[in-house]
């Protein structure tokens, strides 16, 4: 398989911005429909994280998730990296591994539980949590702890101006 360019990984994330409301973070959600059978069935899989909302937080994300295609921060870096692992196995796949403020365009952003995506100029996408939809953030606003180059990324002529 031919690797796919950093051009490529941002423009992916940048189309995910656009169509945000579309999609919905859903933990365990990985690019599906989100109806109320398929969130029940997420929300029971995973009891342990779900456990930190109440009834009335969980009718909150029910409502605002539903008939949005769902996805957590792994599938959105998965679907743009084609790696649908989970997200400390897609820091594993990176190289160069440095700081965010050091990273290239294109690079993943990672932090122990999440990931993200940088699109350059110190900007990155990134799926939050339940009850949201796909941001754009600065970097230097948000506690990464790593920026990597996937290995299914070609960076050649990458930079981070």
């Amino acid at each position: 398989m031919m690797a796919k360019s950093y051009i490529d990984v941002v423009k992916g994330a940048l189309n995910l911005l656009y169509t945000r409301d579309d999609i919905a973070y859903f933990y365990g959600a990985k690019g599906q429909r989100l109806t109320d059978g398929v969130m029940e069935e997420l929300w029971n899989a995973e009891p342990q994280y779900f456990k930190k909302y109440n009834e009335s937080q969980k009718q909150y994300i029910f409502d605002y998730s539903r008939n949005k295609i769902g996805g957590d921060c792994s599938w959105l870096t998965g679907t743009l990296f084609d790696d649908m692992t989970y997200s400390g196995a897609q820091i594993e796949h990176c190289s160069a591994i440095t700081t965010p403020k050091d990273g290239v365009a294109g690079s993943l952003l990672y932090k122990p539980g999440h990931v993200g995506v940088d699109i350059g100029y110190g900007y990155f996408i990134h799926l939050p949590e339940e009850g949201r939809t796909v941001e754009l953030g600065k970097i230097s606003d948000y506690n990464w702890t790593e920026s990597g180059r996937h290995k299914n990324v070609d960076y050649t002529g990458a930079s981070n101006v």
